[in-house]
């Protein structure tokens, strides 16, 4: 759920920064007047350690953890039954400035299940591919 309580140990500038933008804050109003409507739509989904997903739009995602971001590209395919695909072999490096650490392993599976938590809630199909490149 969008207004979970966060572990302020957990917190970083960045997430925060996210987090008290205009646009969230609108978005923190709209959870407390249409929870419903929220939850199927709302770009944000605040997980309980202080990490956030937030839809960027365009086919874009971004994972903020800690003081880390990194952007994952999906798709919607499949047509009236759409699923939204995430292209995981796009994932592989956190953006700049960490942009030379690589995700590890046990970082890929974490954002996985976090993807997968946050498109069930919301009632959509999810499915991870290896892009073509």
């Amino acid at each position: 759920m969008f207004m979970e309580k966060s572990n302020p140990s957990h917190k970083s500038e960045l997430v925060t920064k996210y987090r008290r933008s205009s646009f969230a804050l609108i978005w923190q109003k709209l959870w407390k007047v249409f929870p419903k409507f929220s939850m199927r739509h709302s770009p944000f989904f605040l997980f309980d350690d202080g990490t956030v997903l937030w839809n960027q739009g365009f086919g874009k995602l971004a994972y903020l953890n800690g003081d880390r971001s990194v952007t994952i590209q999906w798709s919607l395919e499949g047509g009236r039954s759409a699923v939204r695909t995430i292209h995981s072999s796009s994932i592989r490096h956190w953006d700049p400035p960490h942009d030379n650490e690589q995700l590890d392993q046990a970082a890929l599976v974490d954002l996985r299940e976090r993807l997968t938590t946050r498109f069930r809630e919301r009632g959509e199909n999810i499915i991870f591919q290896r892009s073509k490149e």
